[in-house]
Formats: C-alpha cells, sequence, structure tokens
C-alpha cells in the first residue's frame, strides 16, 4: 500500500489543462446517449426511421424562402386530374406531342380495370409518340417490376410488338402510392432488377444529355436539389403551347388520388418529385453529403471543444465565489446563464458554419450527432461525470498510486480534496 504522505502529496497536483474532464465528461455523455438509443422501441418495433436530418429541412426551407417566386423554365407538368381513363390519356398524350416539347414523362395511376378497347388506343397513341415519350414502371419494396400499362391487380406485364421487344422507352420509380411516414430525400439514376439496369423516369428523359455532362451512371444515391421554384401546372383540358413547347413535361396527377409523398420541404405529388429530380439533373446543382467518417471526426472535435468549455465555466465560478462574489459565481455555474449561453452560441455558430457550407459549396453537414452530443453534455454529461469523480472522492484513500495520478488531471477532484 501507498503511504499516506505520498498520496496526499500527489493529491495535490493539478495540471492547468484538465484534460481527464474532457475527455470524461465526453464519454460519459456519449454512454448516456448511447444507453438512450438502446432504451428507442423503435429499434425493436418495426418502425421506419425518416431518412432525413432537420438540418436538411431547415436549409432547405431557408434556401426556398429566397428562391419563392422564381419560375421553372425548363420544366412544366400537365395535370390529368381524376381522368385516369386509357383513352382519354391518350388524347392527352397526342395532344402535348403535337406541341413540340423536348421530353415526355408519364407517370399515371390508373384507376379503372383494363379492357381490351381503350387498352388499344393507348397502346397505339403510346406508339406514335414513343420517340419523345418515357412511361414510367413501378418497383415495389421486393424489386418487382410493374409496368405503366399494367393495372396493379395484375401480374407483370408489357406490351410487344410482333418481334417480342417493348417499343416503348420506360424509366423505373420507386414512389409507389403513399409514403408519407418517410422523407424522399434521394434518388437514383439507375434501378437493378434482376439481371438487369434501368434507368429511373428522370434519368430516362434526361438521356440525351446525360453523357455531354459527364455523370457517372450507378445505383449510388443521390440528393435531391429541392428547389421552390414555380413548376407550371397546366390543367390537361386547357393546355398552352408556350408552356410545353421545347420543355420537359410531366404528365400525372398532381395533388390526386394517392400519389403524394413527404419531402423535406413539403408534402408533395409525385409527379412534382419526379420533376425536382430532373431539375437536379438539369441545374447540375447536387447536394452533397459529408462522409460519415468525417462527419464522426467533425463530431468528436466539436464534442471535446465543447467539454473544454464547460469546465473553464466552473473553473470561473470557482474564482469568482472563492473572492466573494457570488453573483458573478452564479452566472458562470453550471446551469447558470453563461452555460446557457455558451451552448446556445455555440449551436447557433455550428448551424450558421454549415449553412454557409451548404449554400456556398452544396455539401451538407447533417449535424446530428454534433448537436445531439453538445445538449446531452450541458444537460446530463457533466452532472452524471461530477457524480462519478464523487463517488471516487469517497473511496479516494482505497485507490492506487497510478488511479490517484490519473485523477489528478481533474480539475473536479482536485478541487474537492
Amino acid at each position: 500500500m501507498v503511504s499516506k504522505s505520498t498520496r496526499a502529496k500527489d493529491k495535490g497536483k493539478c495540471l492547468f489543462f484538465p484534460w481527464l474532464d474532457i475527455i470524461g465528461i465526453t464519454l460519459v455523455s456519449f454512454m448516456f446517449l448511447r444507453v438512450i438509443s438502446l432504451a428507442n422501441p423503435s429499434r425493436y418495433l418495426n418502425v421506419r426511421n425518416d431518412d432525413t436530418s432537420f438540418t436538411t429541412e431547415l436549409f432547405m426551407h431557408l434556401e426556398n424562402i429566397r428562391l419563392t417566386g422564381e419560375t421553372d423554365e425548363y420544366i412544366s407538368i400537365v395535370n390529368v386530374g381524376s381522368s385516369t381513363g386509357r383513352e382519354e390519356i391518350a388524347n392527352v398524350l397526342k395532344k402535348v406531342y403535337k406541341m413540340n416539347p423536348r421530353q415526355i414523362g408519364v407517370d399515371l395511376y390508373f384507376l379503372k380495370l383494363q379492357n381490351p378497347v381503350t387498352d388499344s388506343i393507348l397502346k397505339a397513341a403510346a406508339d406514335t409518340i414513343k420517340d419523345k415519350t418515357v412511361f414510367v414502371c413501378g418497383i415495389d419494396n421486393d424489386r418487382f417490376l410493374h409496368s405503366f400499362f399494367c393495372n396493379p391487380e395484375y401480374s407483370k406485364y408489357y406490351i410487344k410488338d410482333s418481334d417480342g421487344q417493348v417499343p416503348i422507352k420506360e424509366g423505373a420509380s420507386t414512389l409507389l402510392h403513399d409514403s408519407l411516414n418517410k422523407s424522399i430525400q434521394y434518388y437514383q439514376y439507375q434501378y437493378s432488377i434482376g439481371n438487369d439496369t434501368l434507368l429511373s423516369l428522370a434519368a430516362k428523359m434526361f438521356e440525351p444529355k446525360l453523357k455531354e455532362t459527364g455523370v457517372s451512371i450507378n445505383q449510388d444515391r443521390h440528393v435531391i436539389s429541392y428547389k421552390k421554384v414555380k413548376i407550371p401546372v397546366i390543367p390537361y383540358d386547357n393546355l398552352d403551347s408556350t408552356e410545353i413547347a421545347g420543355k420537359y413535361v410531366f404528365i400525372g396527377q398532381y395533388g390526386e388520388g394517392q400519389d403524394i409523398h413527404n419531402t423535406p420541404i413539403d408534402i408533395l405529388p409525385g409527379i412534382e418529385i419526379h420533376a425536382q429530380i430532373l431539375n437536379t439533373m438539369l441545374r447540375g446543382v447536387e447536394i452533397q453529403e459529408l462522409p460519415l467518417l468525417w462527419e464522426m471526426l467533425f463530431s468528436v472535435i466539436i464534442s471535446l471543444l465543447f467539454c473544454y468549455c464547460l469546465v473553464n465555466l466552473d473553473r470561473r465560478s470557482n474564482k469568482h465565489r472563492a473572492k466573494g462574489n457570488e453573483i458573478a459565481a452564479y452566472i458562470f455555474d453550471e446551469g447558470g446563464l453563461y452555460t446557457v449561453f455558451v451552448t446556445l452560441f455555440i449551436i447557433i455558430l455550428l448551424l450558421l458554419m454549415a449553412y454557409i457550407v451548404y449554400e456556398e459549396w452544396h455539401i451538407h453537414i447533417k449535424l446530428t450527432y454534433a448537436l445531439t452530443f453538445i445538449l446531452s453534455a450541458a444537460l446530463f454529461g457533466k452532472s452524471l461525470y461530477k457524480i462519478i469523480i464523487l463517488v471516487l472522492l469517497r473511496v479516494k484513500d482505497k485507490l492506487p498510486l497510478p488511479i490517484i495520478k490519473i485523477l489528478n488531471h481533474s480539475y473536479y477532484f482536485n478541487k474537492s480534496i
């Protein structure tokens, strides 16, 4: 055993830089968050978590405040409303095609059952406009492909010509029915269907220009850069050639039926989400996400700096208390005004920095880990760490010398001796 005089001598040491407290509060806060996450019921229930961080929604809303009022010059939407009969759609397709659009994208949900007469009319119309038209085909959760010319009650079905080839262009989509339980934030250029690959609806419409852009066509996820520019929505019975000629035109139900989805900026119909994806491709302004490794490293650095601020606030509080200035001591003390101010200041500073990076370089730093940790450390982490130090103080006489030497790097341990 170590003598009391030796231990007392070592206990009196206290380095100016309290690295043990900084690391200790960081680890305790992390463990607290870990325990909370294990207690999350969604880990054990079949609950789909939202794929969007709150910073994504915040930054897109701030950007859209600035953009509101602008009109998109490349894209238009033709709203067919509740007119989902195959003969009616065939007439709309032929009218739009005659107005010389750049490309037509069709995403419709047929409410009426198939019959041979209307099917043949729609097939004939599709065959005459196939050079400029892409029809959607849906991919369900089982990676099963549903052709545009298929009723949900039917199995996989394609329209084939006499040689057995599909005479129309199809683009894939995973926007099947409502998806209000999950925010639509990502898109892909192509999807895998069995041993084959299929371009998405927007990518298929943009295909003639894809090679010119030098974009790598793969199955990686890309962030949709939602812009609150006004995309003209034209009723199918009041078509305007000035809004169609030379544009990419989407034909579908706008806010009708089941095709509505949650997004970072609002609840949007599926046809507008396709338009936003194409808009992202056309403008070439894609939001890049910070890789997870860099996100974690950034969060660790911010966490250590914040914990250093917390410890220094306590040190300043005790200096004022030693001088008899109780008001200043309270301001700097744990839970005091200065702690609240510093916490809010750092959160606002991080959000401002992340927004500047988002606006200038189109890089999205989610800040999920950093902000969660800061709140955890300020509200619980430091208090839990100080409780651990108090427990160690109660048994300090039984601690071996190496442990005492380590604890001498703690401001809280030395303060309480």
